[in-house]
């Protein structure tokens, strides 16, 4: 029996001590890396030195070696920074506490089932309570300290790719293009406009996020005109800039009996809930495996509404895939935390967002924020009551202005080591 060295602690400290040659087979595969790039280095020495003349040498060194090198950086980066970070964390931080967990739990269980068992006189009563009191206060810390720590882990799951601009597909544009020359290559990336099948239209939401992304990114030149009226006119035409939820990153949607500005994704938000839940990427489509992981699951529904992606499951979740493309945000003042939640919808970005997990709000659970009510004018006007989300667990859109609904809570209210509301937000 056991109160705080759950299931899914039990799970982590099984599965570290099963593999026990972790450690050695982090070190083989750095080796394997160190000797992928220095082949990859002489391979490149080669080229340069040759006295080949063909054309197509040129293209190679300048094309087709840079994305190699992309690519090989990155997965260096991966490997020798993440992975032997993560194993250092596991085999050490993780694996201790764990165990001390483990035997603080056992020795909380056994004393408590003593005091059941044993009828005690009223000053024994009093000190053996204080005492159980006590165990459980270093318990419940013991378990803030874990989750912290597998938090930590997790967000090194996604291979930092910023060598690349996060587009490796881009890596050979000319950041030096004016203004007009970005447009026209935003235009001629699309898809033809003929295409209205689900598929066309998502790889064309997915040109378009990149060219954006890589707009913002970029330290523009206008063209033939003013700077200041070249940027403007490309602001009003693509709205990347409109403020409020009125521009090209809102779209509007009735549902639930509502009228609602949610974010305009790849796949509407309707469709993509009735994509993802028809693929099981919710909680509840095996909550033996996934019941703890809402979360996780909340990262893949805001990465995939906002990337376009479409080839994630339920095991993406599992293994925490897109954990390290969101920052935390912490504020104890609810109205502050529902303007961060107001900016982001309004830049077309989903809100990973904590609500409650019982009805009492002891425990908590993360769910999607993807739309506002469409008479919501400004963010101070924006009430907890207002908000559209996607339950991480059952993959519902769901409405939070009814006596069921999810409301908001704070890391007080569920015994974590934070005090107020808790956001996950896209970087």
């Amino acid at each position: 029996m056991s109160k705080y060295f759950t299931s899914v602690y039990k799970n982590y400290l099984d599965k570290i001590e099963s593999n026990k040659d972790i450690e050695t087979n982090c070190n083989a595969l750095n080796d394997k890396i160190a000797l992928l790039d220095t082949a990859f280095n002489n391979y490149v020495k080669n080229i340069e030195n040759s006295s080949w003349t063909e054309k197509c040498k040129d293209q190679v060194l300048q094309s087709y070696i840079p994305t190699i090198r992309n690519s090989s950086t990155v997965l260096k980066n991966g490997v020798l920074n993440n992975l032997s970070t993560v194993v250092k964390l596991i085999k050490t931080d993780l694996y201790e506490m764990l165990v001390e967990l483990k035997e603080k739990d056992e020795e909380y269980c056994e004393y408590q089932e003593k005091l059941n068992l044993e009828e005690m006189n009223s000053s024994d009563s009093s000190y053996s309570k204080g005492k159980l009191e006590a165990m459980d206060k270093l318990l419940t810390s013991l378990v803030k300290n874990v989750d912290s720590k597998i938090i930590e882990i997790k967000s090194y799951n996604s291979i930092d790719t910023s060598v690349s601009g996060d587009y490796s597909y881009y890596s050979d544009i000319d950041l030096s293009l004016t203004a007009d020359e970005l447009i026209k290559l935003y235009k001629d990336t699309h898809i033809d406009d003929s295409d209205d099948s689900i598929l066309g239209k998502l790889k064309a939401q997915v040109e378009e996020n990149k060219i954006k992304k890589l707009f913002s990114s970029s330290n523009l030149k206008t063209g033939s005109g003013n700077s200041e009226e070249d940027l403007s006119t490309m602001t009003i035409e693509y709205g990347s800039q409109s403020s409020g939820l009125e521009n090209g990153n809102c779209v509007d949607l009735s549902l639930l009996g509502c009228d609602w500005k949610v974010v305009n994704t790849a796949l509407s938000v309707s469709e993509y809930a009735t994509d993802a839940y028809n693929r099981g990427i919710r909680q509840n489509s095996n909550a033996e495996r996934y019941g703890d992981l809402c979360l996780a699951f909340s990262y893949v529904h805001a990465s995939n509404l906002y990337n376009g992606s479409t080839g994630d499951n339920a095991e993406s979740a599992y293994n925490w895939n897109h954990a390290g493309e969101f920052t935390d945000y912490f504020n104890d003042n609810k109205q502050e935390t529902l303007n961060v939640i107001y900016d982001q919808i309004s830049e077309g970005k989903p809100v990973v967002m904590q609500v409650n997990g019982n009805k009492a709000g002891t425990s908590r659970h993360f769910v999607t924020v993807v739309g506002i009510k469409s008479d919501v004018t400004s963010a101070e006007n924006l009430t907890e009551d207002d908000l559209l989300i996607l339950d991480s667990w059952d993959c519902n859109l769901e409405r939070m202005d009814t006596e069921t609904s999810r409301f908001m809570t704070t890391g007080s209210q569920t015994n974590k080591s934070y005090s107020g509301y808790y956001l996950r937000l896209l970087k």
